[in-house]
């Protein structure tokens, strides 16, 4: 199954949801991943770029935390426009959880271990 299928299925999202919601948590992970490390991820993914431009731009609110907060620390921010892009999509903070668990469960099924270590170093 595919992962927009994935999605569909397991939340009442439309597809346009889905897609744009899964575009923006690929979008969090290109942006705070080295372009090197983000190439092998987008590996497992095939269509990542298409989900990463049908995600809407975030509210420009994640950059502004980001830089009130510290300069290193994106991934405040990437979780501030994740925020403000679920929101867009009409869809609660709460969704991105559920998305996010999906996705690492889809990943674990197509690159096990491998795939999933791009993602721990974005966390860490």
């Amino acid at each position: 199954m595919d992962l927009l299928k994935v999605i569909t299925t397991n939340l009442v999202v439309t597809d346009e949801q889905a897609r744009a919601g899964i575009g923006a948590i690929f979008k969090a992970v290109k942006t705070n991943l080295p372009v090197e490390d983000f190439e092998k991820f987008a590996f497992f993914i095939p269509g990542i770029e298409d989900f990463i431009e049908s995600a809407p731009e975030g509210s420009g609110v994640g950059s502004i935390i980001s830089d009130f907060i510290s300069s290193s620390d994106s991934n405040m921010g990437a979780f501030a426009d994740l925020v403000g892009i679920f929101l867009k999509l009409d869809m609660d903070t709460t969704m991105i959880g559920k998305f996010a668990s999906l996705i690492v469960s889809y990943l674990q099924s197509r690159g096990g271990e491998e795939v999933i270590s791009y993602l721990e170093k974005i966390i860490k």
